[in-house]
């Protein structure tokens, strides 16, 4: 299992759901040298996230998001692995066609980004398969 802290934004007890905002914080905030040192990086993302009927939170309670392993993988593949292969397969293929390298890069270029649109349109049938949960901080 793969466990963040997050803080919660918003609470619908009507579609038994929250909205929690996870920081994420590179391997240098442990780092001494933090504050002089330019790599320094964090980001806010936010999810909806469901949970259980019995449950109860409210908004600004600290909680741990959970994600599965299996969760993190399909989202990695989705993500990185078959984007990859997408771009290396019009490479090759497209360059068994033609000569022109300018258009082979672009052309795959432009393959992934229509990967990455249908993607975002899939965005609520991706959701349905990777599954978040959420439970109380210990």
């Amino acid at each position: 299992m793969i466990e963040h802290e997050v803080s919660i934004l918003s609470v619908d007890p009507q579609q038994h759901s929250v909205r929690v905002r996870l920081v994420s914080q590179s391997a240098c905030a442990g780092c001494a040298a933090r504050k002089a040192c330019a790599m320094q990086e964090s980001q806010d993302k936010e999810w909806t996230v469901g949970y259980p009927a019995g449950e109860h939170y409210a908004a600004g309670e600290k909680a741990v998001l959970v994600i599965s392993e299996r969760t993190g993988f399909k989202a990695v593949f989705w993500a990185y692995v078959l984007p990859f292969f997408c771009l290396v397969g019009l490479m090759f293929g497209l360059s068994y066609f033609t000569q022109n390298e300018l258009l082979t890069g672009g052309a795959a270029l432009g393959g992934v980004a229509l990967y990455f649109i249908i993607l975002a349109f899939l965005r609520k049938r991706l959701s349905r398969r990777l599954r978040y949960g959420i439970r109380h901080t210990d």
